[in-house]
């Protein structure tokens, strides 16, 4: 993942963890990162790994018991 640092991305991407974030006004750290990932396909594989694991925080069953969570506190 490459994406830009702003809320929403930076919930989901770990800096050089799972992926990369740049600043939007700074191209030149994102053109640095995809070519990173580009030349490195060992990177990619293990950036790709980690997501494989992160996206599951996000599942639907996940996301309904967060939610279900919140209404019960307020109701």
């Amino acid at each position: 993942i490459v994406c830009s640092n702003i809320r929403g991305h930076n919930d989901v991407v770990i800096n050089y963890e799972n992926g990369f974030l740049f600043d939007i006004n700074n191209q030149q750290h994102m053109i640095d990162s995809i070519m990173q990932l580009y030349e490195k396909p060992g990177l990619r594989k293990e950036m790709g790994l980690k997501n494989t694991i992160k996206v599951k925080e996000f599942s639907l069953e996940n996301s309904l018991q967060q939610m279900s969570k919140i209404y019960n506190e307020y109701m």
